[in-house]
């Protein structure tokens, strides 16, 4: 696996693509594809291969995703590293 690994990035580094002869078929990312390589026993390029993850992330908005403005809140900057929680 750190052949494969090592390999691909080696390549990238040098050509900008990570194809190589020890890895199958990669083909560029595009947003609409994302083709993306999975390492592992059996490697493989899926595309979206956790679509529906990135589908449940992209749903949730920003603001849900972070706490609540007033939670926590000081007065300052200096107070949030002198008082306590």
């Amino acid at each position: 696996m750190a052949t494969l690994l090592a390999s691909s990035w080696a390549v990238f580094a040098a050509t900008g693509k990570p194809q190589n002869d020890k890895v199958p078929t990669w083909e560029p990312y595009e947003q609409g594809k994302r083709t993306t390589m999975i390492f592992a026993d059996e490697m493989r390029a899926e595309d979206d291969p956790h679509a529906q993850f990135r589908e449940l992330w992209a749903s949730i908005p920003a603001a849900a995703a972070r706490p609540s403005a007033s939670a926590g809140k000081r007065d300052s900057i200096e107070e949030a590293y002198t008082s306590p929680a």
